[in-house]
């Protein structure tokens, strides 16, 4: 009689385990493009002034996600000067991680659905951030 139950539970761990990996690479191939914010939203700094929201005219972030796991992010925020940041990224169950080439790695949570992403994160003065994302 043990041992059905040893083999049941031993196909139901692979049969989890699969899963979570089909999951992954399906959360893979949905981020893989061109991602447009045209807002963000700080909110919960210390300094009171730096609580904003903020609605570009344009997009305010443009995050283009590769399949061999590279990004590219384009800040528009400040009006004439652009920023590119590149690097790489990974997926957790509840994050992405954003590694910037030759610099720091940075986790965000995201919430993927069909064509919107949200991402939301803390920097480093305590200031939450959240970028609602729509796929172009």
């Amino acid at each position: 009689m043990k041992r059905p139950a040893l083999l049941l539970t031993i196909f139901l761990l692979i049969f989890i385990s699969s899963c979570s990996k089909d999951e992954k690479e399906n959360v893979l191939k949905s981020l893989v493009g061109d991602w447009n914010a045209s807002s963000t939203d700080i909110s919960g700094c210390a300094d009171e002034g730096d609580n904003e929201s903020t609605t570009c005219n344009i997009f305010c972030f443009e995050l283009s996600f590769k399949e061999n796991g590279s990004y590219t992010l384009l800040d528009s925020r400040e009006a004439g000067s652009p920023i590119t940041t590149e690097g790489t990224f990974t997926v957790t169950d509840s994050d992405i991680i954003f590694c910037e080439t030759d610099s720091d790695c940075t986790r965000k949570a995201f919430t993927l659905n069909r064509n919107s992403l949200t991402l939301t994160y803390v920097d480093e003065d305590g200031c939450n951030y959240t970028e609602p994302y729509t796929k172009s």
